[in-house]
């Protein structure tokens, strides 16, 4: 069996504790043996924008620019589905969420 996660957040390199308690869950989950986990990585606020800091928007921009789409093998059972993405307060156009469900393309 297979079980996908969408957490809501996720722990990133400027951020390493955010939703750290979602990463902790789907580890213990694969070790176990439950089941395979995919770990998406919506989550991440590597690439969110905000407008109270554009310097460091800009350099969220730049980094976007090299990220690559794939699967990153985080333990034995345990992968994240790394899709770049950009994205905002939820309070303008939904915060971009539509953008990347039409990106996502699942593992068989």
């Amino acid at each position: 069996m297979k079980v996908l996660f969408i957490p809501s957040w996720l722990p990133y390199r400027d951020d390493p504790l955010a939703g750290k308690f979602f990463l902790d869950q789907a580890s213990a989950l694969a070790e176990a043996g439950v089941a395979e986990i995919m770990l998406l990585n919506w989550g991440q606020n590597e690439f969110q924008l905000a407008l109270r800091r554009p310097l460091s928007s800009l350099k969220k921009l730049a980094w976007l620019i090299p990220a690559r789409r794939g699967l990153k093998c985080i333990a034995p059972r345990l992968t994240e589905i790394r899709v770049p993405h950009l994205s905002w307060t939820s309070l303008v156009a939904k915060g971009n969420i539509d953008s990347l469900i039409r990106r996502i393309k699942l593992p068989e």
